[in-house]
Parts: C-alpha cells; sequence; structure tokens
C-alpha cells in the first residue's frame, strides 16, 4: 500500500469514528450497534475527544 493510500485511509477511518461518536441512541440501534460498542469504536482514536457532547456531527 502506498503512503498515499494508507493516509488516505486513516482520513477515512478517523470521520467514520467521528460520525459514530455524533449519532443518538436510536441512529446507533438502527446501525446494529450498543453505545458501548461506539464508545470503544472512537476511542480507538488516539486524537479523538470521547466526550460524545463535543464532537462535531
Amino acid at each position: 500500500m502506498t503512503l498515499f493510500r494508507e493516509m488516505a485511509r486513516r482520513r477515512r477511518v478517523r470521520r467514520t469514528r467521528i460520525d459514530l461518536a455524533g449519532l443518538t441512541a436510536d441512529q446507533l440501534r438502527d446501525i446494529g450497534l450498543t453505545q458501548r460498542e461506539a464508545d470503544a469504536e472512537v476511542r480507538r482514536s488516539l486524537f479523538l475527544v470521547t466526550d460524545r457532547t463535543v464532537l462535531p456531527k
């Protein structure tokens, strides 16, 4: 994998985690995730704030 592709992949993953952090409990349920699972995934990103009220949608 080239450096460019790896950087693009990491940006997509980060954006997905930011979006995931902004979902409500109902939205998480719609996609088959619990709050605990979503929070665990968001915490995997080193530089994201894990307080769900602070993250942009």
